[in-house]
């Protein structure tokens, strides 16, 4: 039987690196489930009791990813359920970072959420706690009070970021917004910075009578910063229109992006999106632009984007007239495709497959629109007939395919083929743990 000593004189012989990937495998990690899931790593606890140098090691780890915001229901001594609230693990989290300057300096990734039933003091709660977190790398920030909303860019401003992904949709109201303009014009705080996500707009369906063209900037009030961000290789905005003057100004803080994913105004200026876009051609991998407006599609009149090599582009994702199969010839490396236009794109597209362009596609997806509201049945058949030659050629070439039709009577009816899936499996499942207590 080994006794104490002998255990304690083993354990000492272990390096610092290896405990530490130990404790690694010892966190818990949390699928997305459709849900975020912010909890504590409450399975790191036990650890910093065992001895001073495990816990100097658990400790670290326990501080250098932090969640909050989730509520866990967990078995009490006595067997009974209790819940653990996130308010209250948020209260004291902020106590101890304010209190405790080296406890705020371990703090490398920082996830805050917080329910619907949130407060005031809490989102104030949650910047403060920011604000004490000065060596945050990693950040990632659900929710927001519109009455906070300078503390909030400010908090934002301060860290030396690599990644940040936020989520601030607005009331129905939009008397204030985190806008576009708004996050671009942070950029130039963070050097470092690798990825931006941002959630924006209205929390509610939009249905286009708003003036959704308003914001805080104009082209000439965004901060001068040209090649402030030379590492951001990522960047996407949901929920609000990127405008061609706002895609300027990316390219010219961050002028070595790889993957790209914005939504623009269908009567945008498309020769300005296309002169933005080529600043990227040598370095983009990945590319996804959608266009909306209530009853307004986009005109021909500046498309496609896309008119010269982009040598390394991988993904994209885009539609009719934005992109059609003539310019795709410009797309040697591509490898996943998602598009969506007319039926008589798919003629053309069918043709350019059968002559062997984009040698590197392995994986496509294809909406294809019917040209009238009602086609008439030997149109419909027309149309079905040219799927069918898509298929054809994509099963010569051993490419999965997926071809949807889109009418405007009825969208997405009918599922024509699927092999693969594109939007890949969802199979993140939450670690189960003894110590959980199922919801009531």
């Amino acid at each position: 039987m080994t006794d104490s000593k002998t255990f304690v004189g083993f354990e000492s012989k272990i390096p610092p690196e290896v405990l530490d990937r130990i404790f690694g495998h010892c966190e818990r990690h949390y699928g997305h489930l459709g849900t975020f899931t912010f909890l504590p790593k409450s399975r790191l606890h036990p650890l910093l009791l065992v001895c001073k140098r495990w816990h100097s090691i658990a400790e670290r780890r326990l501080y250098m990813c932090v969640s909050i915001g989730s509520d866990r229901n967990i078995k009490s001594k006595d067997g009974k359920g209790t819940t653990i609230w996130w308010r209250d693990v948020c209260k004291r989290f902020c106590e101890s970072v304010e209190t405790n300057p080296r406890l705020a300096s371990l703090v490398r990734e920082l996830h805050l959420s917080g329910t619907s039933e949130a407060e005031i003091e809490d989102h104030e709660r949650r910047i403060r706690i920011m604000n004490s977190c000065k060596n945050v790398e990693k950040l990632i920030h659900i929710t927001w009070e519109p009455s906070l909303f300078d503390e909030l860019k400010a908090a934002l401003a301060k860290p030396d970021l690599t990644s940040l992904d936020l989520f601030a949709s607005s009331d129905s109201t939009m008397e204030t917004r985190f806008s576009p303009s708004t996050l671009i014009s942070l950029l130039r705080n963070w050097p470092r910075i690798q990825s931006v996500s941002a959630t924006l707009g209205r929390e509610e369906y939009d249905d286009g009578s708003g003036d959704l063209y308003l914001d805080d900037y104009g082209d000439t009030d965004l901060p001068l910063a040209t090649g402030a961000c030379p590492s951001l290789r990522a960047f996407s905005i949901e929920g609000e229109f990127f405008k061609p003057f706002q895609m300027k100004y990316l390219s010219d803080v961050a002028p070595n992006l790889e993957a790209i994913d914005i939504i623009v105004h269908t009567g945008c200026n498309k020769a300005s999106l296309r002169q933005n876009l080529q600043v990227w051609s040598p370095s983009l991998k990945k590319l996804r632009v959608r266009g909306y407006f209530p009853h307004t599609p986009f005109s021909d009149e500046g498309c496609p984007i896309i008119s010269s090599p982009f040598p390394h582009l991988r993904s994209l994702d885009m539609g009719a007239p934005l992109i059609n199969p003539s310019a795709m010839r410009f797309l040697p490396a591509l490898e996943k495709l998602r598009f969506f236009g007319q039926y008589s794109y798919g003629v053309e597209l069918a043709r350019l497959l059968n002559n062997g362009a984009m040698p590197c596609l392995n994986e496509i997806a294809v909406t294809l629109l019917w040209p009238e509201y009602e086609p008439s049945a030997s149109d419909k058949k027309a149309c079905l007939d040219i799927g069918k030659e898509l298929r054809r050629v994509c099963g010569k070439r051993s490419i999965p395919v997926q071809i949807r039709e889109d009418s405007a009577k009825s969208r997405y009816t009918a599922l024509m083929n699927s092999e693969g899936r594109w939007d890949g499996s969802d199979e993140d499942q939450t670690e189960p743990s003894d110590n959980d207590w199922p919801d009531w």
